[in-house]
């Protein structure tokens, strides 16, 4: 007969293992994004974590092994997987953990996703000393009671300048030497975007330098870069935190649309 402290002992491991079981939290956002975390913000164990995405006509298949002290393992489609391109549509979407099925589900995926504000030319004259090089264009758009004014400049040293400023104040500015040749290439659209959906604007910038296409994205407070040179893309170190994922997200997706 089984004594109180081995009856104990049984129920103990039992719950353990359906709490061990049930702990592993997904994620999935329109945008491509897939996140796998420890629901108790707990490490995850170490295991092989494949992502496969399917549609109609083909599959996209991505692996990554859970390292330690791993909270957080993300995909993002469709930079994480080979022969993918961006497509926006209805996606199945299967995760499995050391070849266990422990999600499946049919997504839409919105891989192109427009601006959430409205550009508009700006009317008046700017005359700031803080500005440096020739006006090439301003614009502005709102977000509730504040007013947003993008400036972009370029100096006789070839450097071109991004401003960006609230309530006509300057937060955030880039520069860089600028390919004077490709000077029509700064009329790209600025994307304007809430893509952590915190109600604050991200303003989005493309064009290139001597070397690299490059995007740069401003929010009030901070600034991510991303470059591609040939065939190799590298980013700002701070977007692999994961609270920067949807900018991360954001900004492979488009310098893929530059280089297609």
């Amino acid at each position: 007969m089984i004594n109180k402290k081995k009856l104990i002992f049984i129920f103990f491991f039992l719950i353990t293992t359906l709490v061990y079981t049930q702990n592993e939290k997904v994620i999935v956002d329109s945008s491509g994004i897939i996140i796998v975390k420890e629901e108790n913000e707990k490490y995850l164990d170490q295991s092989v974590w494949s992502c496969i995405i399917n549609d109609e006509n083909q599959n996209f298949i991505a692996s990554k092994q859970i390292k330690n002290n791993q909270k957080t393992i993300t995909f993002l489609y469709p930079n994480d997987f080979t022969n993918s391109s961006i497509n926006t549509g209805y996606y199945n979407v299967t995760l499995k953990k050391n070849e266990k099925i422990i999600y499946n589900n049919q997504l839409y995926f919105n891989l192109n996703p427009k601006g959430k504000y409205k550009l508009y030319s700006y009317p008046l004259k700017i005359n700031m000393k803080e500005i440096r090089g020739e006006i090439i264009d301003v614009y502005y758009f709102e977000s509730e009671l504040k007013k947003h004014i993008i400036i972009r400049s370029l100096s006789q040293e070839k450097r071109i300048y991004f401003y960006y400023l609230i309530d006509k104040t300057i937060i955030n500015v880039h520069t860089d030497l600028f390919n004077i040749i490709s000077l029509s290439s700064i009329i790209n659209p600025i994307i304007i975007t809430d893509l952590n959906n915190d109600n604050s604007p991200e303003v989005t910038f493309k064009y290139k330098s001597n070397s690299h296409d490059k995007i740069v994205l401003f929010n009030t407070s901070e600034k991510f870069i991303c470059r591609k040179y040939k065939e190799e893309i590298n980013y700002s170190d701070a977007l692999n935190v994961i609270k920067n994922i949807f900018f991360k997200q954001h900004l492979l997706n488009e310098i893929t649309k530059i280089s297609e």
